[in-house]
């Protein structure tokens, strides 16, 4: 279910233990809400953060996924994906202005984090950053940085299984299953602009089940195959 956002007064969410209770074999439906409110904190992190490529890296960091917990780039073989009208108008560029596009996995380690897509404009950024897009593993958000960039979301997917796990008490929710750990369970489609408010490019953010696919989570990392 895809809802604009106003950002943001967003719902404070309590903080989740990072081991179970001691001699405690939590089941399977107790190991997919945990696992699904930590997928709410990174979710309301990343919204809050001007950076989701920093945003992504404390997280790496703060759980131990990698070590060293550093975002790197994954480029995927080159392909096009034109640019519509309404994102053109979004990012306040006419017909002809150049727009570039990139895809690409966000990793920690050998972890996929997210894969995003990127319309961006070069001609907003300097020679060095447009090369550095091109021809290195930096992420965008890095690359970026002197401009002062931040984020406006402007929609959000929590995709099913994450919606239902977060669905009000006395509710009915699934059955314990949660998703294998490569799939996407939410997504964000923003804008980047610069410290003076120009739009430098629009992002779409597919945020995967490896987030959390961590022990003692657990989310099982056998499904992650």
């Amino acid at each position: 279910m895809t809802v604009s956002l106003m950002l943001c007064g967003c719902q404070q969410i309590p903080a989740v233990a990072e081991t179970p209770a001691q001699n405690a074999t939590p089941s399977t439906a107790e190991t997919d809400l945990k696992a699904a409110a930590r997928l709410e904190r990174v979710n309301a992190d990343l919204l809050a953060s001007t950076s989701a490529t920093l945003t992504l890296e404390k997280w790496c960091a703060d759980h131990n996924l990698a070590s060293p917990a550093t975002i790197a780039v994954e480029h995927a073989p080159p392909t096009e994906n034109p640019i519509t009208d309404a994102q053109r108008t979004r990012l306040q560029i006419g017909p002809d202005t150049e727009v570039r596009y990139r895809n690409v996995k966000l990793k920690c380690g050998d972890r996929t984090l997210s894969e995003a897509e990127n319309w961006y404009v070069p001609s907003r950024l300097t020679a060095e950053m447009n090369t550095a897009l091109t021809e290195t593993k930096t992420p965008y958000g890095k690359v970026i940085r002197p401009l002062a960039p931040r984020r406006q979301t402007f929609a959000l997917d929590r995709g099913i299984w994450l919606d239902a796990q977060l669905a009000p008490s006395g509710k009915m929710r699934p059955e314990p299953s949660a998703p294998p750990c490569q799939e996407t369970v939410f997504s964000h489609s923003a804008l980047v602009l610069s410290g003076d408010n120009t739009p430098l490019a629009e992002v779409r953010e597919n945020y995967k089940m490896e987030l959390v696919c961590f022990d003692p989570l657990g989310a099982s990392r056998t499904t992650n195959q």
